[in-house]
């Protein structure tokens, strides 16, 4: 799937994945499954649901230009062993150049991981012409 991130656009668009639990194949430091939006290996987005052995499960988003990445956001998971579903969001604003990270844990209560969203540097030149999804 192809999603087109040009700024003359005026809707927004979402790229969603559902993740299923249980999660307990992540178990070891860094393993991660999550939903990568990019069009190279040097500028993409993503989120994902990482094993910290420190800290058990941790929402992390990531956004990288041009192999530049900005400081990861993260969110601690309570009592990720009930979590049957897990929902990946990315709401994408083409008219301010701004990314929505969104997660929903058995599919109620929203919420935002980063509330200001992430603006994407360079916004009056599209970055790329499209954003491929990989599951991860």
């Amino acid at each position: 799937m192809a999603l087109v991130f040009d700024t003359s656009l005026r809707d927004s668009y979402v790229a969603h994945a559902r993740l299923v639990g249980p999660f307990n194949y992540l178990n070891a430091d860094g393993q991660e499954t999550g939903m990568m939006l990019g069009a190279t290996k040097d500028t993409y987005a993503k989120i994902s649901l990482l094993y910290d052995a420190s800290g058990g499960a941790i929402l992390q988003f990531v956004l990288e230009q041009r192999g530049i990445p900005l400081p990861p956001t993260y969110q601690i998971l309570p009592d990720v062993d009930s979590i049957k579903t897990l929902d990946l969001i990315i709401v994408a604003n083409p008219e301010t150049a701004t990314l929505l990270p969104i997660y929903m844990a058995n599919g109620q209560n929203p919420q935002i991981i980063v509330p200001e969203g992430v603006r994407i540097k360079g916004a009056s030149i599209p970055i790329c012409n499209s954003y491929s999804v990989l599951i991860i």
